[in-house]
């Protein structure tokens, strides 16, 4: 399925950007905070795919220097969650 001909007017898309962010606003009170830690690391894991598929489609080029700053990132969250 491709989007790329999919023409949405500017009040349709303006509903669709407040309706994301209303869900965003409104999770931590619906969701259990299980659900809520699972769509949290799935976001930040669509920010390096995200990251991953930028860089490789601009330039050609595989990096994956960010990934460095992600595990990091982790290895910096898990010694806090063990430690403190």
């Amino acid at each position: 399925m491709e989007f790329k001909n999919l023409k949405l007017s500017k009040k349709t898309t303006f509903v669709i950007w407040v309706l994301i962010i209303a869900f965003i606003i409104a999770a931590p009170s619906i969701l259990p905070v299980f659900r809520l830690n699972l769509l949290g690391r799935y976001l930040s894991l669509a920010i390096v795919a995200l990251g991953v598929d930028l860089i490789w489609g601009f330039t050609g080029l595989l990096s994956l220097g960010q990934g460095i700053f992600f595990a990091l990132g982790l290895k910096l969250i898990h010694y806090y969650q063990v430690f403190l």
